[in-house]
């Protein structure tokens, strides 16, 4: 073949694979998925099948709290420290407040919604301790942030304009009262003293003065019970318990090395060393007698109840507690696994009624131990993350 047919024919081909080019870019832009893959028809003609999007739906948000599927459960994931449960009326729900740790920022929860909202963003320079009144309206918060430990009050009368202002005294213990009163101590040269302060006209007056510093408080919560007070605990020193009244200290007939103490009107459960290990009792105020008590009792691991002044619920956790008890425990070098125990003095009995590890797959160690204004809801916090938990009674 000439050379000039081979030219030709190659000139051919070019013209018609431009042609074939020009044609598919201004009209062969697919349109449907068999038009990009195809079967080469290998497997026979097949239909495509067109894909439909599936319709959604929008799920509501579950509450921000669980508040109803089990009876043992967890209300905050933010470390608390302090809480307590409020209700205007009734008929409407309750609901916990709390401070956060760190910030003093205050949060509500509706335990029938689970609606968290926070009510105070006045921040306090790490908040480490935090009490609620009786009426909801004012919050005392230690700030860390300096040497003075400072407490300041917060009036939550006007969410939209939360005032706080710092407490001028070197405030040790505190709480407030069932009439609205901040309880306090403050150490003196001398020893201490116990003041109650008016938040409102900041009136300020004197309950008692001991002559030894280093005190713990076992403040009355209904307003019939008499205060204690007790040198710190610890298995090293002897304490005494005192009752104050009238405006004078009363000597109990209780003592004991490494003593700690919690109250009702009718009793009071106590723990102190004896023979080198850690024992539990308990004193009926009305008859003097003493009794061994079931389990070991931890006042911050221990409530009574509102409407039975022999009956307490503690966390406990069935284990030796040697003579460094409660030393170890308030250091944080001692961590317990507790279980839930209901305890009547009057039948000197004890019943477990909940354990954690089985229930939620948790080892809590129980501090803060609070009880519902109807008692049907424990209220503590976990010592080892200081989140807050609920169990229904």
């Amino acid at each position: 073949m000439k050379r000039s047919t081979f030219i030709i024919i190659g000139f051919i081909i070019i013209i018609l694979l431009l042609a074939f080019w020009l044609y598919s870019l201004f009209y062969g832009t697919p349109q449907k998925v068999g038009e990009i893959f195809t079967n080469f028809g290998f497997w026979g003609n097949s239909s495509v099948v067109e894909v439909v999007p599936v319709a959604t739906t929008t799920v509501p948000e579950a509450p921000i709290v669980d508040v109803v599927t089990v009876k043992l459960r967890q209300l905050t994931t933010r470390p608390v420290i302090g809480f307590r449960e409020f209700q205007a009326t009734t008929t409407e729900p309750k609901f916990i407040t709390y401070a956060e740790a760190g910030t003093g920022h205050i949060y509500t929860i509706n335990l029938t919604s689970g609606e968290e909202i926070r009510v105070s963003n006045v921040t306090i320079p790490t908040a480490e301790t935090a009490v609620f009144s009786a009426s909801g309206r004012f919050v005392a918060v230690r700030s860390g942030f300096t040497n003075k430990n400072e407490v300041l009050l917060v009036d939550l009368n006007d969410l939209s304009s939360v005032k706080s202002e710092v407490l001028p005294y070197n405030i040790d213990n505190f709480t407030f009262s069932v009439t609205d009163e901040l309880l306090f101590t403050e150490i003196t040269t001398t020893g201490a003293r116990g003041r109650a302060l008016n938040p409102s006209t900041k009136a300020v007056r004197e309950i008692f003065t001991v002559p030894f510093q280093a005190i713990t408080m076992v403040w009355s919560q209904d307003g019939v019970t008499p205060h204690y007070v007790y040198p710190k605990a610890s298995s090293r020193l002897l304490g005494f318990l005192y009752a104050v009244s009238g405006g004078s200290i009363i000597r109990m007939p209780i003592s004991g090395s490494g003593l700690t103490a919690k109250a009702s009107a009718d009793y009071i459960g106590f723990s102190k060393l004896v023979n080198l290990n850690q024992q539990s009792f308990f004193y009926n105020t009305k008859t003097g007698m003493v009794s061994s008590a079931p389990i070991m009792l931890t006042p911050e691991k221990c409530v009574f109840t509102h409407r039975n002044n022999a009956t307490l619920y503690c966390g406990y956790e069935i284990t030796d507690y040697p003579y460094t008890f409660p030393d170890d425990w308030y250091k944080g070098t001692k961590i317990f696994s507790d279980r839930i125990w209901s305890i009547n003095f009057n039948t000197q009995s004890a019943t477990q009624i909940i354990s954690p590890p089985v229930s939620v797959g948790r080892e809590l160690d129980i501090t803060d131990m609070s009880i519902g204004l109807d008692d049907k809801m424990l209220y503590f916090t976990n010592k080892n993350d200081r989140t807050l938990w609920l169990y229904e009674i």
